[in-house]
This record gives C-alpha cells, sequence and structure tokens, in this order.
C-alpha cells in the first residue's frame, strides 16, 4: 500500500513495512501509530528526517538502503517457503527503528534539505520505544520569569490565570518562519532562524543543555 493509512491497526490483517518521514507534512505521525496499532509481530517501521519521498531518493535525512529494506521484506513474506530456491531471509530487522537527527554544530539552522548527521535507535517495538522514551524524560515546569526549570519545592509556579493573551492576525501571523509543512525537498523548505515568531509567541526558555538531550 502506497498512501494514508486510516482507520487503525484493526482494519489491516497482513504484515506491514511502514517507512516514515520526519519531514513528510501531514504523514509524519503515521508510522509511529502504526506501530503501537499492529505491534512488533505485524509491523516493520523505519523513521528519518526524510521529506516527503522514498528514502533513498530524498535529499534530506540519513543515508538508508530503502530497497534493500524493501526486497528482504518481499521475500519474507511473498516466497513460498516450501520452495527451495526461494531466498534465505536474514534475521528480522527489529521492530522499530529511529534516526535521531543532530542538529549542525555551527551556523544556522539548514532550511534545505541535505543529508543529517546523526544516529540510529533500535527497539524490539513501538511500545517499547515509547517505555524508554518515558523513562528518560525529563520534567520542565513554567516559572513566573518566563523559564523552564524542574520542579523544587517551594518554587513559585506560573499561573495561567495571570497569562497575557497573545493573538495572530492575517497581517501579523505567528508561524511563517516554521518552514514549509509539506517538503519535498525541492527549495529551502526546513525552519530557519524563528525568532521572528518567538518575538510573536510566548516562550519559556530552560538554561542551556550541559549533554546531547534527545527531543
Amino acid at each position: 500500500m502506497r498512501g494514508s493509512g486510516g482507520g487503525g491497526g484493526n482494519t489491516i490483517a497482513v504484515p506491514v513495512l511502514s517507512v516514515g518521514g520526519m519531514n513528510g507534512g501531514g504523514y509524519s505521525n503515521s508510522t509511529p501509530r502504526l506501530a503501537r496499532d499492529l505491534g512488533a509481530d505485524q509491523v516493520t517501521a523505519v523513521m528519518g528526517s526524510w521529506v516527503h519521498n522514498y528514502p533513498h531518493l530524498s535529499q534530506a535525512g540519513p543515508s538508508f538502503g530503502f530497497l534493500a529494506e524493501a526486497l528482504a521484506f518481499w521475500q519474507t513474506h511473498l516466497y513460498d517457503t516450501n520452495d527451495a530456491a526461494a531466498p534465505v531471509s536474514a534475521a528480522k530487522p527489529p521492530g522499530v527503528r529511529v534516526h535521531v537527527q543532530r542538529p549542525p554544530l555551527e551556523g544556522a539552522p539548514v532550511t534545505a534539505p541535505d543529508r543529517a548527521d546523526g544516529y540510529w535507535i533500535a527497539e524490539e517495538s513501538q511500545r517499547c520505544l515509547d517505555e524508554a522514551a518515558s523513562a528518560a524524560a525529563m520534567t520542565l515546569e513554567f516559572t513566573p520569569a518566563g523559564a523552564l526549570a524542574a520542579p523544587a519545592a517551594g518554587a513559585v509556579r506560573f499561573d495561567a490565570a495571570a497569562a497575557v493573551r497573545l493573538t495572530d492576525t492575517p497581517a501579523n501571523p505567528v508561524g511563517v518562519a516554521s518552514g514549509r509543512w509539506f517538503t519535498f525537498g525541492d527549495g529551502n523548505d526546513l525552519p530557519g532562524d524563528q525568532r521572528p515568531d518567538d518575538d510573536k509567541s510566548a516562550c519559556f526558555d530552560a538554561a542551556p543543555a550541559t549533554a546531547e538531550t534527545p527531543i
């Protein structure tokens, strides 16, 4: 199937290879959703910062052998297991693989899609990935000074009742610096300097991270 897997996982009764592009606009969350609904026994999920294109054709994101991955999947699920001439499949891949992209170490954000530096993580299932992410998550609270800080006993918390309401208008919109919603890799699609949007938004800033922190 090429397209949208709507209706929930209970409507799909066949093995699924779902490859998702995190810069793919409205499809960016379809792969983890399918992986949660179907489970590791039915779905093989791969996610990277690709645009709305196949991974081996995408100008953004990590290098990935999509054609080899697809061929191995078809050989596993379409060949007759009783056929002696059928190729022997490799070991079953992890249920979920995600590429964590690192930002550029120097200069401004890269707006034109490019190959991404980073690393891969793998888990048996999306449920295992969700649990690992929850276990490693940091909890930060809003403060009256407009900051994000770790919870502390006796700390004064942000009072939502005292918040100032910010409203954007067609003449002064918020979000125009956030990049193209549906990226195809044919221009400066990705978010760049977002300070113009920050100036029109309620912002809460944390202290600079002292260690690499996946978001």
